[in-house]
């Protein structure tokens, strides 16, 4: 693939990565009950979820970022790179929603923080064929 198709896959990435992480905070709120983020919850909350949006865009650089360029590196399946997405994903909802919470989930419905890992699981998946799909697109002669 061109440097230059490379660089358009990771800027849509960047762009997109914030949106899909307040997609799942938004779910993973609506899945746990807790109503942080809804009109009847507290306006707190709500700027908890525009804070999370903005922090997900360096957040990206740190995480899959890397590891996209490792998984690149190593040549593998879409497959692969779709379960070490949704894998890093999972493990970000887990230590999202446990450390947002403070551990509150446990106590109040003993949810703990598995809704969090299903749905940033999902959206680690749905950011791999995004970024398989960028991929192709950009880098299609």
């Amino acid at each position: 693939m061109p440097a230059g198709s490379k660089a358009k896959t990771t800027l849509f990435l960047s762009l997109i990565f914030p949106m899909y992480a307040g997609v799942g905070l938004w779910a993973a709120d609506l899945l746990t009950g807790t109503r942080a983020t809804s009109p009847e919850g507290s306006l707190l909350g709500s700027f908890f979820l525009l804070l999370g949006i903005f922090m997900a865009f360096p957040f990206y650089f740190i995480s899959f970022f890397p590891l996209g360029k490792l998984l690149g590196c190593l040549h593998s399946t879409q497959p692969v790179k779709a379960l070490a997405y949704a894998a890093a994903g999972g493990l970000g909802g887990y230590w999202l929603l446990s450390n947002l919470h403070g551990g509150l989930l446990e106590e109040q419905q003993g949810m703990g923080a598995a809704a969090g890992v299903l749905v940033f699981a999902a959206l680690g998946l749905l950011l791999a064929w995004t970024e398989t799909y960028l991929e192709q697109k950009f880098g299609a002669a």
